[in-house]
């Protein structure tokens, strides 16, 4: 699960990325940049694209 945690204080539930502790929302660009490279950015457009289809983000 991911770490990051809320203003409310509430954890985020999704999935954490391989090889991190923070979700494709939640991950820095630096972080993913080193992990995943010039993907990041895609993965990152792709998670929000379908938390704000599901209306959740």
């Amino acid at each position: 699960m991911c770490e990051y945690t809320y203003e409310s204080g509430k954890r985020c539930r999704l999935k954490s990325l391989e090889g991190s502790k923070y979700c494709a929302l939640h991950i820095s660009y630096d972080e993913g940049e080193r992990l995943f490279g010039e993907d990041i950015k895609r993965i990152k457009e792709e998670a929000f694209l379908k938390r704000l289809k599901e209306g959740q983000t």
